[in-house]
């Protein structure tokens, strides 16, 4: 379809995640079942006006008529539809993902619609064989590279009714989406004490002050949770602790020598994932670039869309 967007990319570009097919978006042209079913209409007309047959006239002619009919069905079956992508909340290189595409129509009917990238090679998986009305469906995205990615075209096409025609609208969107880096399967220990302690240990929550209740967060650990207070008030209650758990964490590049530049990344995505679930406070620190120690879901996609973006990448 690379000829269709030089051809016609400009009308249709799409800013947005949300588009209406309109007649200028359409295309249709026969399908190979319909080829056939012109040259049997031929095959017919010729026999009719050779044998100079009423009966053979009426009889190809009501077939044109269903033919024709088709192809008004099936333009119809995609003119005025609605196809809002909702990208996900976070997306990690190399890892399978699916954004949702959500259809909206005018009150009729849409049947045999069917989603897909507009690849070389589209994986089987990449194909949404319909969608239902007002009902987000998973449309599985290719494996992406770190970085922002722009979205391949999607394409959506239908058959309907009876596969004489193929009605078909390209969007290439130009929305970008943040590819987090892969997160690494296995990593080295994370850093449990303060950068410049001159030591790397741990600690047990014993060894912690208790500093009062304060209202749960959602990056708290459920180990911190107050559940006999909590049941005892309208809302749910963590405890609040100073002394090392007070203390933060430096998940350092510095600290990973002898690996790569995108084994560095990944080790510190796995780091930033980790110290988020268990609720610590940490920082992260690379060449030229830091994020302070702080923690919660905020923080968390700070610090990743660092390292998505590390060295420049687009």
């Amino acid at each position: 379809m690379n000829w269709l967007l030089r051809w016609a990319g400009p009308r249709l570009a799409i800013a947005g995640n949300r588009v209406c097919l309109d007649r200028r978006r359409l295309f249709i042209l026969p399908s190979g079942a319909g080829l056939a079913y012109a040259a049997l209409l031929v095959v017919l007309l010729l026999f009719a006006m050779n044998y100079n047959n009423n009966m053979m006239f009426a009889f190809t002619f009501l077939l044109g008529g269903i033919g024709a009919n088709a192809m008004w069905q099936t333009h119809r079956n995609l003119l005025g539809l609605c196809v809002s992508l909702l990208p996900p909340a976070e997306l990690f290189a190399d890892h399978p993902a699916s954004l949702q595409v959500l259809i909206n129509t005018d009150g009729r009917p849409r049947r045999a619609l069917e989603f897909v990238w507009d690849l070389p090679r589209a994986a089987p998986d990449s194909v949404l064989a319909s969608a239902i009305e007002d009902a987000p469906a998973d449309l599985p995205l290719p494996r992406m590279r770190r970085g922002l990615q722009a979205l391949p075209p999607l394409r959506i096409t239908t058959r309907y009714p009876l596969g004489l025609f193929r009605a078909w609208s390209l969007l290439p969107y130009t929305t970008r989406l943040l590819v987090y880096p892969k997160p690494a399967a296995q990593t080295p220990p994370m850093p449990t004490a303060p950068t410049g302690s001159g030591e790397h240990r741990g600690h047990s929550e014993q060894e912690d002050d208790f500093d009062g209740l304060r209202p749960y967060r959602s990056s708290d650990p459920p180990r911190r949770i107050a559940w006999r207070a909590s049941a005892r008030s309208d809302e749910l209650l963590s405890k609040s602790l100073h002394g090392r758990a007070a203390e933060h964490i430096w998940l350092d590049w510095q600290a990973l020598a002898g690996h790569d530049s995108e084994t560095r990344l990944s080790i510190l995505c796995r780091w930033v994932l980790d110290a988020d679930r268990h609720g610590l406070r940490y920082g992260l620190r690379l060449p030229q670039r830091s994020v302070e120690p702080a923690q919660g879901l905020a923080h968390r996609h700070a610090c990743l869309r660092l390292l998505a973006l590390h060295g420049g990448i687009e």
